[in-house]
């Protein structure tokens, strides 16, 4: 909709209520009904600068409970209005996050899958029309530890108000489905499923936007396929990286995938370490471990002294690898590749001889190891070690915990006030979001994702929207269009 004409409705405040998957859930907005889908409109309007004000509180609307209930948090220091009243709109203020769908254009709703879903609306293709810039994939995937399997996945496309129209179901009993990249102008996508048994084993896949079609990624090896495929990361011209390994892991090759040559091999080198491998937070350089001299069967001339790794690294933009050799100073202790910064240098995490500390060294070939603070790494690396970390990206502020990966509030400076856009317990899950990730999804928006949260922060009027926050067993994951960057590490469901 055209957010900067149409106006919301307003609700009183009511208290919380536990939902199925543990999130606090308040009762639905009252307000119109029909073919607008105003309870999906998650916003989250904060500051005075940029908020619905109400009898002096600010308003804040979400959206979606499983099952297809809609949400809204309670408007701070409002009235309740009374049960005679006619719900008052109260205008919107302006912002960057605008779909593009007129009032009463949104198709009905889809029928719910289960509690564990999101509510959305059945996808119709006039809709592709409207995607672009600040438009997300988001894939929900639960898992029934009733029956040790996993439940039907579901890939919603997101438009950038936070309304979810339901794309695809996949049906994977074999453990939880997650979209891992988005291919915008062919309408597919690839995913993983991770397997709850059978060691954890990851497996790629193209999926069909539009005809819901399967169809299974392998890659020759000379003990006949791939039995594991996983992704690196992906370029925002949409250049892949995928690891692909054989059933013992004896075997590995790294693939790269781009839309004018297909499947193009990038390394099949025995000596790299398969799970040993971090990609840069825009998809710019992935960088893999050289298994080091001790490791017998795998160790190559290329390989370094144990706790004193060569890498690999592989630039996204030339679609090359080249050899980094560090020059190590230390005569004891023990190094292993952590991260890569934005700048696509590959940081090392090392412990001294005695074991007593830990510290960050960028690594260039040749070059001496250059200590670094957390100030360089990514967030999702950064927020682990301290309690707060000011988003270099973004701007926005992440609260955590020491040694937790999860942000637990975020933050932004709003004319010199540190002002509260999202908070655990509120809008966002109990577990907040483990290991956040931002991009920049468009000009003054930003993308924040992790766990089972995905968002859009306006941050030059203060507005949220809010797609998914959902805390499932289960796998959640988010891709935004146009965007590149690195793909978490599934987690693993074996043990």
């Amino acid at each position: 909709m055209d957010v900067n004409e149409t106006a919301h409705p307003s609700t009183g405040t009511t208290p919380p209520e536990q939902g199925a998957m543990g999130q606090a859930l308040y009762a639905p907005v009252a307000g119109q009904q029909g073919q607008t889908p105003w309870f999906l409109k998650t916003w989250v309007l904060v500051a005075a600068v940029a908020a619905v004000v109400i009898g002096g509180g600010v308003a804040i609307f979400l959206a979606t409970r499983g099952g297809g209930d809609a949400i809204a948090a309670p408007v701070t220091a409002s009235p309740s209005p009374s049960e005679s009243a006619s719900p008052s709109p109260s205008a919107v203020p302006f912002t960057l996050l605008d779909d593009g769908i007129a009032e009463g254009e949104y198709p009905d709703a889809a029928p719910s899958p289960g509690d564990a879903y999101p509510a959305a609306l059945a996808m119709e293709d006039w809709v592709w029309d409207k995607v672009g810039p600040m438009w997300t994939l988001v894939s929900v995937s639960p898992v029934d530890r009733s029956k040790n399997e996993s439940s039907t996945a579901v890939i919603y496309l997101a438009s950038p108000e936070g309304v979810l129209f339901d794309l695809v179901h996949v049906r994977e009993p074999a453990g939880p489905v997650r979209v891992v990249s988005w291919i915008e102008d062919r309408k597919q996508a690839r995913i993983e499923t991770t397997a709850i048994y059978d060691d954890g084993a990851t497996t790629g896949a193209l999926v069909d936007l539009v005809s819901g079609a399967v169809t299974g990624e392998s890659f020759p090896m000379s003990t006949g396929t791939s039995a594991g495929e996983r992704s690196v990361g992906t370029s925002a011209d949409n250049t892949e990286l995928w690891i692909a390994t054989d059933k013992v892991y004896a075997e590995s090759r790294f693939e790269w995938w781009s839309a004018d040559l297909g499947w193009q091999r990038a390394a099949d080198d025995a000596d790299l370490v398969p799970w040993v491998v971090e990609t840069s937070p825009v998809g710019t350089t992935a960088v893999a471990e050289i298994y080091d001299a001790s490791a017998s069967g795998f160790a190559s001339p290329r390989s370094g002294v144990p706790g004193q790794p060569n890498l690999v690294v592989f630039d996204f933009n030339t679609r090359s690898t080249s050899v980094v050799r560090p020059v190590y100073e230390m005569s004891a202790g023990w190094c292993n590749l952590a991260t890569v910064t934005r700048d696509g240098d590959p940081v090392l995490g090392c412990y001294p001889a005695d074991y007593s500390s830990y510290h960050y060294y960028i690594a260039k070939d040749g070059e001496r190891l250059a200590e670094t603070d957390t100030s360089n790494l990514p967030l999702a690396f950064a927020i682990t070690s301290e309690k707060s970390v000011v988003d270099a990206v973004s701007g926005l502020e992440f609260v955590s915990r020491t040694d937790d990966p999860a942000a637990y509030e975020v933050k932004m400076d709003v004319d010199g006030t540190s002002t509260m856009l999202l908070a655990a317990g509120d809008q966002l899950p109990f577990t907040g979001i483990p290991s956040p990730r931002t991009t920049v999804a468009a000009p003054g928006v930003i993308l924040v994702r992790g766990g089972g949260v995905c968002a859009l922060v306006d941050t030059e009027n203060a507005v949220v929207s809010l797609p998914v926050a959902l805390d499932i067993d289960g796998q959640i994951n988010c891709v935004g269009y146009g965007l590149g960057g690195d793909t978490p590490v599934p987690f693993s469901y074996y043990d």
